[in-house]
């Protein structure tokens, strides 16, 4: 009796075939979406820059209207029409501005008019630190004399000349009238319709669910955004403060001038105190006898600054309005390439924008976590995200 049992090939599995095919499917679908981001962010640049002079005062325009939204919704309840609350509200922005910048102005005005032979004081009082590098200029001078007579040739000489100061001044003067007057006028009109436009965006939206998410998220970037701008600017102000007295003690020239100053700039992470404490320090050189006596101003403001910086914001601000550092100086470097000081300017509240938004979208909650939101507690079943209140 033979027992002769073929033997048969193994059997494969169909589902591990569609496993494979389905890892291959999704390794695509994951480069095709990154390289769709790539592209994006390059076309978003390059359009931000190109289309800079129409971009950025619209930018400007709707930063001011939603940092002016909350006294709009207070005046629009006393039932005065909201053309005539909007027009209120930017003649008194325009009238804030301008007694806010004459404290710093016309001193400053009158000190850039000086600033050349401040300048060169300064040069004449460090010229004992220049001195054990003069043999090397006077080297280097004496090689570029050798090198250049044997170059001699008689040729004809070629000068182009720029523009003169007097006119650059008048043609970059005329773009900035026009471009304030555009950003005041667009923010005349966003204030005076934005109760239509949003009910517009609300009744858009088909479910009830997705009226009041819409609802909420116009209500909670108008209240971050306010809250920020409006408590940095308390804090800028008392800074201010600080710094004219220090000044003022230390026999600087215009105290209130430095004052203003640092509270202005100071609306500029990272960038506005190092322009302030280099300005200090210049002044320190040409009102002072000794580098030692110069570095006291600076080194007085840089200690204010990190008080306010490292202790009051801080606690003043919360966690709810905390933003991650590297995320400020990420956006303050590339909105100062893109746009300059105006850019820098607007950074900041451009962020904290982005951070409530994306926490009202579900598919940037993380981005919003990563640029400041509150850490997700752990659960015994699961984790609790903290959602915004209805």
């Amino acid at each position: 009796m033979e027992n002769s049992e073929s033997a048969e090939p193994p059997v494969r599995d169909p589902g591990d075939i569609n496993t494979i095919d389905d890892i291959g499917n999704r390794a695509i679908q994951s480069w095709i979406f990154a390289l769709l981001i790539c592209m994006f962010l390059l076309v978003a640049g390059s359009t931000l820059y190109f289309a800079k002079p129409f971009l950025m005062p619209v930018a400007v325009a709707f930063v001011l209207s939603v940092l002016l939204a909350p006294a709009m919704a207070m005046i629009e309840k006393t039932g005065l029409p909201s053309g005539i609350a909007a027009l209120g509200l930017v003649g008194a922005l325009c009238a804030g501005i301008y007694f806010g910048f004459s404290f710093i102005a016309q001193p400053a005005a009158s000190w850039a008019e000086n600033a050349p032979q401040y300048i060169e004081q300064a040069s004449d009082k460090l010229s004992g630190v220049k001195q054990p590098i003069s043999s090397v200029q006077s080297l280097s001078e004496e090689v570029k004399q050798i090198t250049s007579v044997s170059q001699r040739e008689t040729a004809d000489e070629v000068v182009v000349r720029a523009p003169g100061l007097a006119e650059s001044l008048t043609s970059s003067m005329g773009r900035a009238v026009v471009q304030t007057l555009f950003v005041l006028a667009l923010t005349y009109f966003i204030l005076a319709t934005r109760t239509e436009l949003r009910l517009k965006l609300i009744a858009a939206r088909r479910s009830i669910s997705g009226k009041l998410h819409t609802a909420r998220m116009f209500r909670d970037v108008e209240r971050s955004v306010g809250s920020y701008i409006f408590t940095m600017a308390l804090i800028n102000a008392g800074l201010g403060v600080a710094v004219g007295l220090a000044m003022y003690f230390l026999d600087m020239p215009r105290p209130i001038m430095w004052g203003g100053i640092a509270a202005a700039l100071n609306f500029i992470p990272y960038i506005g105190p190092i322009i302030t404490a280099s300005l200090l320090a210049l002044v320190g050189i040409i009102n002072t006898e000794t580098l030692t006596e110069a570095a006291i101003p600076p080194l007085v403001y840089l200690g204010l600054n990190f008080i306010e910086g490292s202790f009051v914001t801080p606690l003043t601000l919360g966690a709810r309005l905390t933003l991650n550092p590297l995320a400020i100086l990420l956006a303050v470097s590339f909105w100062t390439w893109l746009w300059g000081p105006v850019g820098a300017l607007i950074s900041v509240p451009l962020l904290v924008m982005l951070k409530a938004l994306s926490a009202h979208t579900e598919m940037l909650h993380p981005f919003s976590l990563l640029l400041g939101g509150t850490i997700p507690r752990p659960r015994k079943h699961g984790w609790a995200i903290k959602k915004p209140r209805p």
